[in-house]
Protein backbone atom coordinates (compact mmCIF):
# COMPACT_ATOMS: atom_id res chain seq x y z
CA UNK A 1 0.00 0.00 0.00
CA UNK A 2 1.48 3.77 -0.63
CA UNK A 3 0.49 6.35 1.10
CA UNK A 4 -1.29 9.32 -0.64
CA UNK A 5 1.50 11.83 -0.31
CA UNK A 6 4.34 9.08 -1.00
CA UNK A 7 1.98 8.91 -4.73
CA UNK A 8 2.68 12.43 -4.91
CA UNK A 9 6.18 12.56 -4.13
CA UNK A 10 6.62 9.85 -6.79
CA UNK A 11 4.71 12.00 -9.26
CA UNK A 12 6.89 15.35 -8.61
CA UNK A 13 10.36 13.32 -9.06
CA UNK A 14 9.44 11.68 -11.93
CA UNK A 15 7.81 14.80 -13.59
CA UNK A 16 11.51 16.25 -12.65
CA UNK A 17 13.56 13.38 -14.09
CA UNK A 18 11.29 13.38 -17.73
CA UNK A 19 12.06 17.43 -17.59
CA UNK A 20 15.49 16.95 -17.01
CA UNK A 21 15.87 14.25 -19.34
CA UNK A 22 14.39 16.33 -21.95
CA UNK A 23 16.03 19.11 -21.71
CA UNK A 24 19.58 17.13 -22.37
CA UNK A 25 17.69 15.61 -25.68
CA UNK A 26 17.08 19.42 -26.69
CA UNK A 27 20.63 20.05 -26.02
CA UNK A 28 21.56 17.32 -28.83
CA UNK A 29 18.40 17.09 -30.80
CA UNK A 30 18.56 19.31 -34.39
CA UNK A 31 15.35 20.15 -35.51
CA UNK A 32 13.80 20.83 -38.46
CA UNK A 33 10.49 21.14 -36.99
CA UNK A 34 9.52 23.73 -34.02
CA UNK A 35 9.26 22.24 -30.82
CA UNK A 36 5.49 21.50 -29.65
CA UNK A 37 4.18 19.81 -32.17
CA UNK A 38 2.85 16.25 -32.78
CA UNK A 39 0.61 13.95 -31.11
CA UNK A 40 -0.80 15.26 -27.24
CA UNK A 41 -0.29 12.45 -24.51
CA UNK A 42 -3.39 10.24 -23.94
CA UNK A 43 -2.71 10.14 -20.22
CA UNK A 44 -1.45 12.60 -17.78
CA UNK A 45 2.14 11.20 -15.64
CA UNK A 46 0.33 11.18 -12.65
CA UNK A 47 -1.81 8.42 -14.62
CA UNK A 48 0.50 6.52 -15.74
CA UNK A 49 2.73 6.32 -12.49
CA UNK A 50 -0.88 5.03 -11.34
CA UNK A 51 -1.49 2.40 -13.81
CA UNK A 52 2.26 1.66 -13.53
CA UNK A 53 1.91 0.52 -10.08
CA UNK A 54 -1.45 -0.86 -10.09
CA UNK A 55 0.37 -3.36 -12.70
CA UNK A 56 3.30 -4.39 -10.69
CA UNK A 57 0.84 -4.92 -7.96
CA UNK A 58 -1.09 -7.01 -10.10
CA UNK A 59 1.35 -8.87 -12.24
CA UNK A 60 4.27 -9.58 -10.65
CA UNK A 61 7.01 -9.96 -13.00
CA UNK A 62 9.38 -11.78 -10.80
CA UNK A 63 9.37 -14.98 -8.37
CA UNK A 64 10.03 -15.06 -4.85
CA UNK A 65 11.59 -17.79 -3.20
Amino acid sequence: MIKYEDFITLVALAEKRHLEKQAEIEKREIRLIASGGGRKAEMTSKEVICVCLVDLRQKPTFEIL
